[in-house]
């Protein structure tokens, strides 16, 4: 499903850079395609993927790619199952993967169980139980996520004039996977970099215990005071305190400069 979305959305195109103004106004510019952005790092990671939180899929800047190793259902000898697989050794790389267990019928995926691993157990088999009644007819697997360190999934646009009487409209949430293993809140924040020098626009603290942050917030930040300006864009997120090494996938939606709307008439 996330490759038929990706498709999707990889023809509908994305727009960057310098936009000439238009009778309209400007014609929006989506930076989810910059060609700025540096793609090159961290691992695990798709660029432009799409993500559903609370079903509702919506483009990102990146996501977290789940790994899926060969799964093994074994029945012990009292009658009870296990899947058994080896998370993959390359996922030594990031600090923590979640590992979960699914089970998959007339080709559709449920969750059965999921919660962190560290990365000392890169490369090493891993047998966890099963409960037939969760089961039923369906076929256990394994996925692993890769959970990079916050501090180095940062993002950082190329250089763009921002038009006037403009807007960043973007949605953040966190990726559901990541709900019940994302401890502290995390703080998402919008910066412009104006000669090296990062300026915070809007930091929005996602608390994903709480029902209102269990969905996509939308954000709309003004850039009135960037008009004329050639600024680079960074989206960082960072928990509420403590390391960055955190479990944790926060994701950004579709980060677009649109005209302001006018205000009504008083």
């Amino acid at each position: 499903m996330r490759a038929l979305l990706l498709a999707i959305v990889a023809v509908a195109g994305f727009g960057c850079g310098d936009h000439a103004a238009t009778t309209r106004g400007f014609d929006p510019i989506r930076l989810i395609g910059d060609p700025g952005i540096d793609r090159t790092k961290p691992p695990f990671l798709t660029w432009g993927a799409v993500v559903a939180v609370d079903n509702v899929p919506r483009p990102v800047l990146s996501a977290s790619t789940p790994l899926a190793p060969p799964s093994e259902v074994r029945t012990k000898d009292d009658g009870t199952r296990t899947v058994r697989a080896t998370i993959p050794a390359e996922t030594k790389a990031v600090p923590w993967v979640v590992f979960e267990t699914v089970t998959t019928h007339a080709g559709k995926s449920k969750t059965m169980r999921y919660w962190p691993v560290t990365a000392t157990m890169a490369g090493v088999a891993y047998e966890v139980g099963l409960v037939d009644n969760v089961v039923k007819d369906g076929v256990p697997s394994i996925r692993v996520w890769p959970v990079p360190d916050l501090a180095t999934r940062d993002v950082e646009t190329g250089p763009i004039t921002v038009p006037p009487h403009a807007v960043l409209e973007v949605g953040v949430a966190l990726e559901q996977i990541s709900w019940d293993t994302t401890i502290m809140p995390v703080d998402m924040t919008v910066a412009a970099v104006v000669d090296g020098t990062p300026r915070t626009l809007h930091t929005e603290r996602i608390e994903v215990r709480k029902k209102e942050y269990q969905r996509w917030v939308d954000l709309q930040v003004p850039l009135d005071a960037l008009a004329g300006t050639s600024v680079r864009f960074r989206f960082t997120a960072r928990p509420s305190m403590g390391p960055t090494a955190v479990v944790s996938l926060p994701v950004w939606a579709d980060p677009t400069i649109v005209p302001a709307t006018p205000k009504p008439a008083s």
